[in-house]
């Protein structure tokens, strides 16, 4: 039979389990489970099992006694024997006791019988023989042991930091004057150690009061947080770790004028699809209705001045005014705080201006019926817009359906749902058009600049004098130049001049002369009329004004977004993004980036003009489909997981013309060579390049 029992200690234990029982010590065995622990800081139950023996085999009382003290005695002597002596207490000497007498160890007179390992504690900053100890160490009997203890003034017991922008003061007790220090001794059969048991002081020698006059004597006299300091000197927070007890106040700067729409605005997209796609703005956005307030006027604010924590002032700026721009469909109330509709719409603010933009909704096919729409604000279409019908508007147009053989001129962007079939499409109204004339003029440009720096090398040169000009005639030498250095700059002049003629509306008489003139001089036998450089270098300086002009125009970025393009044209001041089966036959200007991604991604004929980047999943066919992918800028780049021969890449004036098919192709300029670099796998080759 079996007992477990506790007590405080083995005997407790052992006494109370008898005493339960109505055992006696000659009908046990006692086996210790746990001697528990004993000292200041840790204290852990004893626990002991006992076993009552057979009849036959127990022992007398009093050799069982003898038995159960002689083993407690042996387990003792063989146990760590652990004394904690609390230093607040200051115990008398004693030869069993190690305690501190002031600032010096006590070590009682049998400490040295095994030899005694001294380990320094983690804060508190013990010396031997004036030497700060940092290691373990073996104690001479002959050596003091001395520890720092903390004077009688508060900064000596403790750190108070201002802050560098004297916003905040902190306080923290030094780590060597934070804690007791108390030693703890462990018994080994080799040896002993001497370690310390390190605690956090329950009291400090000084009060709130002494705090606030340090504080005080310092000029610290602003945001004094006196809970705070009550609260740190009573122990209720940690002393160790730096407490704010004095905060600044930082100033506030006045509010410039606000500009708060007053309208409700939402981001559900007009369609529900893949989350890939940017629908580029067209949005479901609130409208309001005539004399509705759009906008709230709030005037600038003075601040508020913030103080350190010396009582310093720190000024505050007072806030700036600042101007509103009233677009079309908007005034001011009488009392200027508010913005109202001057007819029913759609409200803009952007970049400190507002305006209203009607909205328009088609319900739906556009057809001859209905007419065709021109309208100073966004359209919606419901269904499609059909043969020979068109848009034009000064915000986004979006068609729900698809347009075929129309046109759709838009200042903002155009989103159609379906297809585009034989029509034209215009995102950025006159932005696109005179984008797409700014890259093509640069080309022009380069090439008379290059004619003009050759005729002024040549005119140094004394192996080819001015003389020898006039006789052969400046034609002739302009058309080699134009034959040989210059190999497509006629066929720029040509497809500018195209491009020019087919866009409708009325254009820029300068343009046309410059386009009339330019084409006279450099087109078939043009050359051979020039007799001196000046016509050349009047048409560079005119272009470069136009191509100054142009950029000016086109600033803002429009996009077209639409699931298939057949036998179509499309321009866009910033992206074209076909979205499904892709282009057929089809010619795409962008100002950014062109596009076509979605189930099959293709391109086959007509071409791609884009000022940054074309991307493609198939460019080309297997039939050897013409196709032409250019990009205007030197940095620019085309992107292809499939290409086709009959496909022609061209950067700047760079061209290159496939001859095989291949996959994950990349076209690109390299800055260091100035060649146009390509990189290709072949069909069915499974490494990638990089």
């Amino acid at each position: 039979m079996e007992h477990i029992a506790i007590g405080k200690t083995v005997e407790d234990a052992v006494a109370q389990a008898l005493q339960e029982k109505g055992w006696d010590y000659a009908e046990i065995d006692i086996e210790v489970l746990d001697h528990g622990k004993r000292g200041f800081l840790k204290k852990r139950p004893a626990i002991v099992r006992l076993t009552r023996k057979e009849i036959s085999d127990r022992k007398t009382l009093e050799e069982n006694v003898l038995h159960f003290l002689e083993q407690i005695q042996k387990e003792e002597e063989s146990r760590e024997d652990t004394v904690l002596v609390e230093i607040s207490s200051e115990p008398e000497p004693d030869v069993s006791s190690y305690y501190w007498e002031g600032d010096t160890l006590i070590l009682p007179k049998d400490a040295f019988q095994k030899p005694l390992y001294l380990h320094p504690p983690r804060f508190t900053i013990l010396y031997q023989n004036g030497i700060a100890v940092n290691e373990p160490f073996l104690l001479d009997p002959a050596v003091s042991i001395v520890r720092t203890v903390p004077g009688e003034q508060l900064e000596d017991w403790s750190e108070i930091y201002v802050s560098e922008d004297e916003m905040e003061v902190s306080i923290r007790l030094k780590e060597e004057a934070a804690y007791e220090c108390i030693p703890v001794i462990l018994h080994y059969s080799d040896r002993a150690e001497l370690h310390f048991d390190e605690i956090e002081k329950k009291t400090i020698p000084f009060s709130s009061g002494d705090v606030y006059e340090h504080l005080q004597r310092r000029g610290i006299v602003y945001g004094i947080n006196f809970d705070g300091i009550a609260s740190w000197v009573d122990g209720k927070q940690s002393r160790t770790l730096p407490m704010i007890i004095a905060a600044g106040k930082p100033k506030q700067d006045g509010e410039d004028t606000q500009f708060l729409p007053l309208y409700g605005k939402s981001d559900k997209r007009m369609e529900e699809t893949t989350e890939t796609i940017d629908w580029f703005a067209l949005q479901d956005v609130g409208s309001v209705k005539a004399g509705e307030k759009i906008l709230e006027i709030v005037p600038p604010t003075e601040g508020r001045n913030g103080f350190t924590v010396y009582g310093t002032p720190i000024l505050a700026e007072p806030g700036k005014p600042l101007p509103l721009a009233l677009g079309p469909g908007t005034r001011k109330t009488d009392s200027g705080r508010y913005v109202v509709a001057a007819f029913d719409g759609r409200p803009e603010y952007k970049n400190k201006q507002i305006r209203v933009y009607p909205v328009y909704i088609h319900p739906g096919d556009l057809t001859l019926k209905t007419g065709s729409i021109k309208f100073n604000g966004d359209v919606i279409i419901k269904g499609n817009v059909t043969d020979g019908l068109g848009v034009k508007a000064t915000g986004n147009v979006l068609v729900h359906g698809s347009v075929t053989y129309g046109r759709i001129i838009a200042d903002g962007d155009i989103h159609v749902q379906q297809n585009v079939i034989g029509s034209h499409l215009v995102a950025g109204g006159n932005t696109a058009f005179y984008q797409t004339l700014a890259y093509r003029l640069e080309d022009i440009l380069s090439g008379l600049q290059y004619i003009c720096q050759a005729y002024a090398q040549l005119s140094r040169s004394a192996a080819f004098s001015t003389n020898d000009l006039r006789n052969t005639g400046l034609g002739r030498l302009v058309k080699l130049l134009v034959e040989t250095k210059l190999q497509n700059f006629e066929s720029n002049i040509l497809s500018l001049c195209s491009f020019y003629a087919e866009q409708p509306g009325e254009k820029p008489r300068e343009a046309t002369a410059w386009l009339e003139r330019i084409r006279q001089l450099f087109i078939g036998l043009g050359p051979f009329q020039i007799q001196s450089i000046h016509p050349i270098e009047e048409l560079h300086a005119s272009g470069t004004t136009l191509m100054q002009t142009f950029r000016q125009y086109a600033a803002k970025s429009s996009h077209i977004v639409s699931n298939y393009v057949h036998h179509s044209t499309l321009q866009a001041s910033g992206k074209i993004t076909i979205i499904g089966l892709g282009a057929y036959n089809s010619n795409l200007f962008a100002g950014d980036d062109i596009t076509v991604i979605g189930k099959n991604g293709i391109v086959r004929g007509g071409k791609l003009e884009a000022g940054n980047k074309i991307t493609v999943q198939e460019l080309g066919g297997v039939a050897e489909v013409k196709t032409l992918a250019c990009v205007q800028r030197q940095e620019g780049e085309i992107l292809a997981d499939t290409v086709y021969p009959g496909v022609t890449i061209q950067i700047k004036q760079m061209r290159h013309e496939v001859k095989k098919a291949g996959r994950l192709a990349q076209f690109k300029i390299n800055h260091k060579t100035g060649k146009l670099d390509t990189f290709m796998l072949k069909q069915g080759e499974e490494t990638q390049w990089k």
